[in-house]
């Protein structure tokens, strides 16, 4: 061996004639290599497939099973991607062989809920989708219908929302948050318990869980995980979350193991629908939202049926006025379904927004009951 200062003599020696095979060998060691030294190198390594492929694969395959060569016609992926695409989603059950029809493809469960999860998203990243998809599926194996709000610029909505027990919870993901944004953890949970509706926060792991502890007594000082309106769980590596649990309280019983369904384990809701999930239209989080329904309301019993975001701010009380802009009402009215057009003003060409249009807003129900053909 050699130390530090010491020399060293190399000897070289001329290498073989190579052989008849030599060119067969190296083809073969490349392959090798890309395929198991370095996984992201590899032409169908799931490393290769992002958020946006996933989406087109599993977008494909939303309302009926298709081979892998109708995918490719209707997804565009090539196919190193295609081929990764698949790989992934069947590691991750988002996608298994239709056993009725050989050589297709179809969606389970868990794909239709990650499929919504990823329409739905703005600028959340690969963990926070997985995260909200596993604890949809963990949902519903209590029983619990979960819908998806789309999440819209400008308007505060959670990650996603549930009834139980008469009462309307808010989930909310959290995952660098934690660690880079607190002040942005304390502001889901704050607009969600004004609004009064209860919290339930996940993390994609246990070892947020002191940090979050930390936010949340640093902002609600004297609040206690369940009794107070805010629960927390940690997905482990199987995909289970489990409660955080604090002595002296009681966690919501529909997270406690066994529970199965929430017609089981809960107090019947005010209007139970067939699995006790959330009704059609979510309950508002963000107030602006109530606030411009009112007015809105109120514009259409006078048979006003147009109107800019500009004059629509100046209908809010006086404080709301200073506190929100006109780009913040037009947000919440395209989110309300309202549809615009660019009209000239006194040279200026502001949107006018159609109230008539105004119903549901856009929102993705998680399906679980998967594609029929």
């Amino acid at each position: 061996m050699a130390t530090s200062g010491s020399l060293l003599k190399l000897e070289t020696r001329p290498c073989a004639a190579p052989g008849a095979n030599a060119n067969e060998l190296r083809e073969a060691v490349t392959a090798s290599s890309r395929r198991y030294a370095q996984p992201e190198d590899s032409e169908a390594s799931p490393w290769l497939v992002d958020q946006n492929d996933l989406e087109a694969l599993l977008n494909g395959l939303s309302y009926r099973s298709r081979t892998v060569e109708e995918l490719a016609g209707r997804t565009g992926l090539p196919p190193d991607k295609l081929a990764a695409a698949l790989r992934r989603s069947e590691e991750a059950d988002d996608v298994e062989q239709d056993s009725g029809k050989p050589g297709k493809v179809r969606l389970t469960p868990r794909g239709s809920v990650h499929l919504c999860a990823l329409q739905a998203r703005r600028n959340e990243g690969e963990d926070h989708v997985e995260t909200l998809t596993d604890l949809v599926m963990f949902l519903d194996s209590r029983g619990i219908a979960t819908t998806i709000p789309e999440q819209v610029a400008g308007v505060l909505m959670p990650d996603g929302q549930f009834r139980w027990g008469g009462a309307v919870y808010n989930v909310e993901v959290e995952c660098s948050t934690v660690a880079k944004a607190a002040e942005q953890v304390v502001r889901n949970v704050r607009k969600a318990r004004e609004a009064g509706n209860r919290v339930l926060i996940a993390l994609p792991d246990s070892s947020g869980v002191p940090r979050l502890l930390a936010v949340l007594d640093g902002a609600f000082p004297g609040n206690r995980l369940w009794p107070d309106g805010i629960g927390l769980v940690w997905r482990d590596q199987a995909g289970v979350f489990h409660p955080h649990r604090v002595a002296g309280t009681e966690v919501w019983p529909f997270l406690e193991e066994g529970a199965v369904t929430v017609r089981e384990s809960g107090p019947p809701l005010e209007d139970e629908s067939e699995k006790g999930g959330l009704t059609d239209v979510p309950a508002d989080t963000d107030p602006l939202v109530a606030k411009v329904r009112e007015v809105v309301a109120r514009l259409l019993a006078e048979r006003r049926t147009e109107i800019t975001s500009k004059e629509l701010l100046g209908l809010l009380p006086e404080p709301d006025r200073s506190k929100y802009g006109d780009q913040r009402i037009g947000a919440v009215l395209a989110y309300l379904g309202a549809r615009s057009r660019r009209v000239w003003v006194d040279g200026a060409r502001p949107r006018v927004y159609d109230l008539g249009q105004i119903g549901e807003p856009r929102l993705d129900r998680a399906d679980r009951s998967g594609p029929t053909d």
